[in-house]
């Protein structure tokens, strides 16, 4: 097999050739596309197509790749219940270098297993948790979009290897293994997304990347206002409340 390499401009979309991928993708193929930190490859979640791209990258096929969306609003399709923090995150955040691993608790599992292929499901869910990455980068926020399949993107290297930060390294390493490059330059930061988890433990880093754990836990500040109208926010029934309150919005 040959790899395309189709050209573009990284700060000007060209539509129809980004077009002509996504097509490529819902058939099946793996496409190598720009992200704001590394070069990824775009597969369509259906089995036979992540068994070839677990097969490219020598990887586990019990380890769950990330879905990619194109616009934050896309998270809740997949995570009806966002927690406060993990909202401040998303809003603060993305689009952005940050994957955020979402914990969901069983009625929203259920949920999301009745609505949802199975095949679907069972590639992008595991232990009640799915990660989710929403690029800020053009070309790969108009292929996200255009494709008719959720999609993910792991970084277009082989397993164990450093992540392609230009299309020179992806060819290097990919040529002949994928048939379409969308060749845009050097990533911005040729670096991997942070990878955190939010649930009951609070704010985990699971992947050191481009965010630090300051940035993150200042993104992720949640702050309350109380408006005492008389004595009642300082009484022992208020704060009853109110940690009740906040221990299920921070789904802690």
């Amino acid at each position: 097999m040959r790899t395309k390499v189709v050209k573009l401009d990284a700060h000007k979309a060209n539509i129809a050739k980004i077009k002509e991928a996504a097509a490529l993708v819902d058939a099946g193929g793996l496409v190598a596309f720009p992200t704001e930190t590394v070069y990824g490859i775009a597969c369509r979640v259906k089995t036979d197509s992540l068994a070839k791209l677990d097969n490219l990258k020598g990887r586990n096929p019990d380890k769950h790749y990330t879905l990619h969306i194109s616009q934050k609003s896309d998270a809740r399709k997949y995570v009806p219940t966002i927690g406060l923090r993990a909202q401040k995150l998303i809003n603060n955040a993305w689009p952005g270098p940050l994957t955020i691993v979402f914990e969901l608790d069983d009625r929203d599992t259920d949920k999301q297993q009745s609505s949802l292929e199975r095949g679907i499901f069972e590639s992008l869910y595991k232990d009640n948790s799915i990660g989710i990455r929403c690029p800020d980068n053009p070309i790969a926020s108009i292929l996200l979009r255009l494709t008719h399949n959720p999609v993910v993107a792991p970084s277009a290297n082989i397993t164990g290897r450093t992540p392609a930060g230009d299309p020179e390294q992806v060819l290097a390493e990919l040529s002949g293994q994928i048939e379409l490059l969308l060749d845009a330059g050097p990533c911005k930061y040729k670096k991997n997304s942070t990878v955190v988890k939010i649930g009951k433990k609070g704010l985990e880093i699971l992947r050191p990347g481009v965010y630090s754990q300051a940035e993150l836990e200042k993104m992720s500040e949640v702050k309350f206002l109380f408006v005492c109208t008389g004595n009642t926010c300082r009484s022992p029934m208020a704060d009853g409340i109110f940690r009740k309150y906040l221990a299920e919005k921070l789904q802690c």
